[in-house]
């Protein structure tokens, strides 16, 4: 018998016939796609526990009552579900939702690939593991609900619905089509400047996302790669809130609601118990710490993830998880250098990791929001870091490959070159000054000494900083580099002239020289005058074709 349209009252409240689309049975056995019968009216659908009629009858008016409450012994709609499919007679009965496969598989609970036909959509939904019935994995599963669909923002993946599949909890929420961070690293080093930079972009989205959790009294606590999902049209997501917790000191005093749980779930979380994947653990995480986790411990969450990505293995990396559960009592991790000595990894990304990873939280950031800043100042600097050299000490030198250079910050040095021995200092440098930025561009040898004078403090910039940023333009890329030639070109013709001014005015000495000597010019008194060596001057005058040396070692005209 076909199911009579549910009525609108007037003067009452307005309802509609339609229940949760989590509670409806899966069609386990995919049959074929068949949506709409024949006659063109849509199918009905069947919910799998429907709630008791005399639940309903209180809220569902029957047909030909005057009110909001249904007529005596009048028999209430039999529930559907669909706010449009609702309004539509029918009289076949199918299931609303299919299962096309399944995404993932944890511990607790399994992510199935599920079509909507009602709304023509594929969804996700997460449901409980089948097994022995456990309250408190239940109650955390729960939990897990109603934290994330009070979590509304862009990087955190939306919760639609939420209630039972064939009697275990489940969660409908947005399919993500894309792929996992650990199947990008994968396929992206962190040894080019585009890999690094599209990494550090996806990790200031990690940020928000945490920053919004963390500004409303929630931490992540299982921060790895495997959690976060890159969409196809560049979403970024954090996956998998199942270990998340309220931290009530975290909470912003912006105007923002906290999320709030139910006070049995609440409970779920108590000292000495160990949440998480053991081998991105923080230290107090590790140990069961509760009153010493705040949003310090997903700051170590993420250095994990980051170093990952240096390295390619977690700071924990024990395949028994007993022993990496010890490994992050400790809080030892290796440095990304030992492991991987020779690679070409970015040091500030590095630096930015061990801050994260420190054992002592109040060593690490004080918040995302400053593993934010950071990572967005490496960004804007391409990677620039200080360096300080003390009085004396070089920055550059004559003859050496040209792969640094350096913007003076503080300080005082001076630039010579070497010209037949003679130091000839070509001026003095300070802050706001660059040093050795031809030598970068154009790959040649240098052609100045830069010595600090006083403590100097410079911005150390690397030939791969520089192809970082410009490489994304190739058009700025050929200017800088022609621009770097042609001053290279200019400042090589510059040093030649200074060298043949150098030499017209040592002939015009020896000249002046010799028109007071009667005897000829001693040559260790000509090299004396013009404070150079015996033989640089001897070059100088074979040079010139000037001037003859005697059998006497003195200097005559010819």
């Amino acid at each position: 018998m076909a199911h009579p349209r549910p009525q609108l009252v007037q003067g009452g409240p307005r309802w509609l016939d339609v229940q949760s689309g989590a509670g409806l049975s899966f069609d386990e056995l995919e049959p074929p796609l068949d949506e709409a019968r024949a006659d063109g009216q849509p199918l009905a659908l069947r919910r799998a526990d429907a709630p008791s009629r005399a639940a309903l009858a209180p809220t569902v008016p029957a047909r030909g009552s005057a009110g909001g409450a249904p007529a005596a012994g009048a028999t209430p709609p039999a529930p559907r579900t669909g706010a449009m499919l609702a309004l539509s007679p029918t009289s076949a009965s199918a299931t609303r939702f299919r299962v096309d496969g399944e995404l993932g598989r944890g511990g607790m609970g399994a992510v199935r690939d599920v079509r909507d036909r009602a709304l023509r959509r594929q969804v996700a939904v997460k449901v409980m593991i089948d097994g022995p019935a456990d309250q408190a994995a239940e109650l955390r599963f729960l939990r897990e609900f109603q934290i994330l669909a009070q979590l509304e923002h862009p990087n955190i993946v939306p919760v639609y619905d939420a209630g039972t599949t064939n009697g275990a909890v489940s969660m409908t929420m947005r399919l993500i089509r894309g792929i996992t961070l650990s199947a990008w690293l994968r396929d992206h080093a962190l040894t080019t400047p585009a890999n690094v930079d599209e990494f550090i972009e996806l990790m200031v989205r990690v940020c928000d996302g945490l920053g919004y959790a963390h500004a409303r009294g929630v931490i992540h606590r299982d921060l790895k790669p495997d959690n976060i999902m890159l969409g196809a049209h560049g979403e970024v997501y954090v996956m998998d809130w199942g270990c998340a917790g309220l931290v009530a000191s975290m909470i912003s005093r912006d105007g923002v609601e906290p999320v709030v749980i139910d006070p049995v779930m609440e409970q779920l979380d108590r000292p000495g118990i160990v949440l998480g994947t053991a081998a991105f653990m923080a230290p107090e995480q590790a140990r069961g710490e509760l009153a010493r986790m705040d949003g310090r411990t997903d700051v170590y969450g993420l250095g994990a993830i980051i170093y990952v990505a240096l390295t390619r293995q977690p700071p924990h990396p024990h395949r028994d998880p007993l022993a990496a559960i010890a490994a992050a009592q400790l809080g030892e991790v290796v440095h990304p250098r030992t492991l991987r000595p020779t690679s070409d990894l970015p040091d500030g990304l590095i630096a930015i990791a061990m801050r994260a990873l420190e054992a002592d939280p109040g060593r690490r950031f004080a918040s995302i929001g400053d593993l934010r800043e950071a990572l967005v100042g490496l960004r804007r600097t391409g990677g620039v870091e200080a360096a300080t050299f003390a009085p004396g000490e070089l920055l550059c030198a004559e003859t050496e490959p040209g792969e640094v250079a350096y913007l003076l910050e503080s300080g005082e040095a001076v630039a010579y070159r070497s010209d037949g021995g003679a130091r000839v200092v070509l001026g003095t440098l300070g802050p706001g000054d660059v040093v050795g930025e031809t030598s970068l561009f154009t790959g040649r040898a240098r052609a100045t000494t830069v010595e600090a004078v006083t403590t100097v403090r410079a911005l150390r910039v690397t030939r791969a900083t520089i192809e970082r940023e410009v490489a994304s333009k190739a058009w700025a890329a050929a200017i800088v580099q022609a621009l770097a030639r042609r001053y290279g070109d200019t400042a090589n013709q510059l040093a030649s002239t200074r060298r043949q001014l150098a030499r017209f005015t040592d002939l015009a000495r020896i000249r002046a020289l010799l028109r007071g000597a009667r005897a000829g010019l001693p040559v260790e008194v000509a090299a004396a005058a013009l404070g150079q060596p015996v033989d640089q001057v001897l070059d100088l005058v074979e040079f010139s074709g000037e001037f003859d040396v005697d059998a006497g070692g003195r200097l005559q005209p010819r």
